[in-house]
């Protein structure tokens, strides 16, 4: 449950909706003008390419599923520093629905993570998505099971600052 008092206590469903906080803009991702600013920070954070095109079919042409994504903004200069998406799909628990959100794309630009407490922007950001994904709308409809395949070094900071708890470990085999 988000606390109301939050400054996230807000319905970020609508584009032009944000919470801004020390020079930082938490926003949803507005598909018409964001793709570009986002491809390059994958290429940043990641060191790969990635391409608006691709962005679009893995986010937007999924089979019968929906997404969203959190973006983050430095106000000043209005580029885009840090993103989450999340790809959701119709699960079942229990004989009942149950909506499934992956986590992916979690990324800051390197000039920006510093801090781990409620005060820096990587937390910032996780409660942001949070926000979004439990906001009142989202109360209609089947409860949300949110889940992630994050990296060891990241994984450990999100349970470090509250956001992430360890189910399993996954092991690549080859």
């Amino acid at each position: 449950m988000i606390d109301p008092l939050s400054p996230f206590a807000i319905d970020l469903h609508d584009l032009d909706n944000a919470v801004e906080l020390d020079g930082i803009r938490y926003r949803k991702l507005n598909p018409h003008t964001d793709f570009p600013a986002v491809c390059q920070l994958f290429e940043t954070v990641f060191h790969l390419p990635m391409t608006p095109a691709y962005w679009q079919w893995k986010y937007q042409q999924g089979p019968d599923t929906g997404s969203f994504s959190i973006v983050v903004e430095h106000m000043e200069t209005g580029r885009v520093i840090g993103h989450m998406g999340v790809l959701m799909l119709a699960g079942m628990h229990g004989g009942k629905a149950l909506r499934m959100g992956q986590v992916c794309d979690v990324m800051l630009h390197p000039e920006y993570r510093s801090g781990i407490g409620p005060q820096s922007t990587y937390w910032r950001m996780n409660h942001a998505l949070r926000q979004l994904a439990h906001a009142p709308r989202a109360q209609e409809q089947p409860p949300l099971y949110m889940y992630g395949f994050a990296g060891l070094r990241p994984a450990k900071l999100g349970e470090r600052i509250g956001v992430y708890r360890r189910l399993q470990i996954c092991t690549e085999y080859t």
